[in-house]
């Protein structure tokens, strides 16, 4: 295994954080795999890549879907630590961080949820080792000491099956190796004080029993400018009607103080701290039973993400920036305690040479508590801002706690059957998830609002007992009709069901029961930060202050066939063709029992299960004697029933005002097109160039949409007023750019003291991408995200022995502000986002002994 890893060292593929065909992954036989590799970098040959993206294994460029893979090496030279950081590394695929939730938002060829709560599923499934994972944030927690990560594009209805009507991921960690005791160390340091650890051990017992150890620890400073927020509202011009005193500035802060503290930069917004560490045993009691038990902890204390004001849009505006673009002023610091701890079993049995069985048991629980600051301390101008106006008050301090847990158990059986003209992968699955949260709002938007009738409001929605189960046989068979002509079937009878027992939302919508008897601004004027206690809103036992809605008994299931039909054709020269028709189904859903009208009038506010049948025709093929590979996918995809989660009106009260709620609707279709090209080539000895180019026309068809985007902001800069219910017929979809590439360059320099110094160079470039369904342009209010350029590039030096190297690196070197979400509020007047980070530069140092 040592000789493997330093194979790695010198022969990694291609600057290949963009690559396809980054990864070097053989669960087993490494003297084999490494041995292949030699072979294949003396004859300048691409080497064979295998990987388990059919749940058997083949090599990629025999194995007929569109699918992406990394090895370890390519990850770690490419600083990729988490699964969005591989966002300009997959044709047609974006990654985003949820700042609520510290999950992870997939979107693959257009195909995205936007509903990361509990009630909620991914349009992308995630699987650690072949296992699901139910819950975003756990991918967050996996990118450390892998054999291999493999991102499979479109709809996988058939052998990976729950939610993965966009695609599905598949991490893969190293397995202990009986073969040899061996440990590596990597050590890293950057800008922002970024210290990085990833360690491992591999303990051989004996030729059939070992243990493995690895850990990680990241840490890093916040990159933003972060104030704390005591801001005073200083307008003598208004007097408090019950004082008669002027509102003048005072000394006391107007803005909850209940949870500020001076906090450094370790502790601000955008920081890093999380470790994790993981212990594997392999037991091969005979040649043909292998298990592999894996006991996993990963830790995130971070502070968390936030949303920024988009500075290069707001100039020219009131709104415009006079701070940088990543600059805060925070009365709520991030607070973060995520732990998620697993157990997975995998039993092998190869009882014949055809035959094989896998059993797959997964057990694990995340906790988490999360304080969030939403509204980052950003307020409407004052040339806006209007003590009377909740449109847009003086100051908006709104903040997000929760408290989580979710545990689920995960089995799934699996059969295969490989002879020269039939293969067949067949199975059962079953999850259990059980889930409690209790997320709380607490809404203040300016203290003194209370003497001119706006007390603060708070909503809490807990959740005691949300279950999701599902259920799912499967089955895919490949047989050669002829020695160059195989025939694919797949089928999957899928059983979702979810259940809420209790669950229920309490809300106080600007009343004075707030104060819970502890303040009556009547008496003493407008309530300021010093007058908030912990014994007011939110902070006290549910029922005493906030009043309670009706509780939700309610279960639901969906039940639906998912299917694959395909052929592959090998042409003389050995390469490949392949088409297939296929599709996936994601299970609907429902919320808390809701007041859609403050007139006693109740709604779970359902929605169904969303479709995509997918159309794909692809090539692979190796080129220039082995030096090329290359691949086509062109694909079709009809994308009906499509949730999609915002802001809508839900309801009308009694004075004929709308009620509104974040939901989760069913609101039309979608049509997907596109073509997706990768490269992988040895164009000289010691150089190589990989990369892609994909294009993509994700369009909404006959879908009614709300418009009330920005209304009053689009009158005052003279735009298009809102139109109410419109057709959105043509817009895109969000994260969906209509082009995007990446080019990867690396070359080794062989040096004359036997060093070997190892340039590499990546760019990606991707068009225009809209954030939400809106895909409004105006100046000032648009929500896409213009076209930008992102430069990585690192330099290693290494010894021809390869059991070390140092490499300097850095990403985004060009220092592009780049936005990865849309985010608004009819309160500020100006667009908010997360952005991606800025440049980020260091050094790593890796040793092998």
């Amino acid at each position: 295994m040592k000789s493997v890893q330093s194979c790695y060292l010198s022969l990694c593929i291609g600057l290949a954080l963009g690559s396809p065909l980054a990864v070097a992954a053989v669960e087993q036989a490494a003297e084999q795999a490494a041995a292949s590799t030699n072979d294949a970098a003396a004859t300048n040959k691409i080497e064979r890549i295998a990987v388990t993206a059919t749940k058997r294994k083949t090599y990629l460029m025999e194995t007929p879907v569109a699918v992406t893979a990394f090895s370890q090496e390519a990850l770690t030279r490419g600083g990729v630590k988490e699964l969005r950081e591989l966002t300009t590394a997959i044709p047609n695929t974006q990654f985003v961080v949820s700042g609520t939730d510290s999950g992870i938002q997939a979107s693959i060829r257009g195909v995205r949820s936007g509903n990361n709560t509990e009630t909620g599923d991914p349009a992308v499934g995630v699987h650690i080792d072949g296992i699901y994972s139910p819950r975003p944030q756990g991918a967050l927690a996996l990118l450390y000491d892998v054999s291999q990560v493999e991102v499979l594009r479109g709809p996988q209805g058939t052998l990976f099956g729950r939610n993965s009507t966009g695609g599905s991921i598949n991490v893969i960690p190293n397995k202990p190796d009986t073969s040899n005791s061996y440990s590596s160390v990597v050590l890293g340091y950057g800008n922002y004080n970024h210290k990085q650890l990833r360690g491992l051990t591999n303990i051989a017992v004996n030729d059939r029993f070992a243990l493995r150890f690895a850990l990680m620890a990241d840490r890093r400073d916040g990159y933003i400018d972060q104030d704390m927020d005591t801001r005073d509202i200083n307008r003598p011009d208004i007097k408090d009607p019950f004082t008669g005193k002027p509102m003048a500035a005072d000394g006391i802060a107007d803005t909850d103080q209940r949870e500020n503290r001076r906090v450094s930069k370790k502790d601000y917004y955008t920081n890093s701290n999380k470790q994790a560490i993981r212990g594997l045993a392999r037991w091969v009691p005979t040649d043909t039973l292998t298990w592999d038990l894996t006991l996993e902890h990963f830790a995130d204390k971070s502070a968390g993400e936030l949303f920024f004001k988009d500075c290069e849009q707001a100039k020219g505006t009131v709104d415009q920036c006079n701070k940088p673009q990543f600059y805060a002023n925070i009365n709520v610091p991030g607070d973060m305690d995520m732990t998620i701890d697993s157990l997975r079993s995998h039993l092998n049995w190869m009882f014949t040479d055809e035959w094989a069985a896998d059993y797959r048991f997964s057990v694990a629980q995340q906790e988490r508590y999360q304080l969030f600051d939403e509204d980052a301390g950003f307020a409407a101008a004052p040339s806006r801002a209007k003590l009377d106006s909740f449109s847009h008050p003086l100051l908006f301090d709104r903040y997000a706690r929760t408290n989580a847990a979710f545990d689920s158990t995960i089995h799934e059986l699996q059969f295969t059957y490989t002879a020269a003209d039939l293969k067949f992968v067949s199975g059962v699955f079953s999850m259990r998830e059980k889930n409690k949260i209790k997320f709380d709002v607490e809404l203040v938007h300016g203290l003194r609002h209370s003497a001119l009738g706006y007390h603060p409001a708070a909503f809490s929605y807990p959740q005691d007992d949300r279950r999701a189960n599902a259920d799912a046989v499967f089955g895919q068979f490949d047989y050669s009709l002829t020695e160059q002509l195989q025939l694919t079937l797949g089928y999957r009878q899928t059983k979702d069901k979810k259940i809420d027992n209790g669950g229920v939302g309490y809300e106080l919508v600007f009343s004075d029961k707030y104060y819970n008897g502890k303040y009556d601004p009547k008496i003493h004027g407008s309530i300021q930060s010093n007058h908030l206690t912990k014994d007011m809103g939110t902070y006290p036992p549910l029922g005493q202050v906030l009043t309670a809605g009706r509780r939700t008994y309610h279960t639901e299931d969906w039940q639906k066939g998912t299917w694959k039909v395909g052929a592959d054709y090998r042409l003389p020269s050995g390469d490949m063709l392949y088409g297939f028709v296929a599709t996936g189904f994601k299970a609907g859903g429902f919320f808390e029992d809701f007041d859609i009208c403050d007139c006693g009038q109740y709604s779970n506010l359902p929605y169904g299960p969303e479709e995509v049948t997918n159309f794909e025709t692809g090539y692979k093929g190796a080129l220039l004697d082995g030096r090329m590979n290359l691949s086509a996918a062109l694909f079709y995809s009809e994308y009906t029933d499509m949730q999609v989660t915002n802001n809508q009106k839900v309801g009308t009260r009694p004075d004929g005002s709308e009620k509104t709620h974040n939901v989760t609707t069913n609101i039309g279709e979608a049509t997907l097109k596109g073509l997706e090209l990768e490269l992988d080539y040895i164009p000289w000895t010691g150089g190589r160039v990989s990369g892609y180019v994909a294009w993509l026309n994700a369009r909404v068809d006959n879908i009614p949409f709300e418009d009330a985007y920005y209304c009053a902001e689009r009158l005052e800069y003279g735009q298009k007023p809102c139109a109410g219910v419109v057709d959105i017929s043509g817009n895109s979809l969000p994260y969906s750019p209509d082009w995007s590439s990446t080019l990867n360059v690396r070359h080794t320099f062989e040096l004359a003291s036997g060093f070997a110094l190892e340039p590499q160079l990546s760019a990606h470039w991707q068009s225009k991408m809209y954030t939400s369904l809106n895909n409004y342009d105006g100046a000032h209010l648009s929500d896409a995200q213009s076209s930008y350029w992102k430069v990585d590039a690192s330099v290693k030096l290494m010894p021809a022995s390869g059991d070390w190297y140092v490499e300097a690196y850095g990403s985004n070197l060009t220092d592009e502000v780049v936005r990865n979400a849309n985010y608004f509020q009819f309160r500020d007047g100006f667009i908010r986002s997360t952005f991606n980070p800025p440049r980020m530069f260091g050094v790593r140092v890796g040793v092998d002994f």
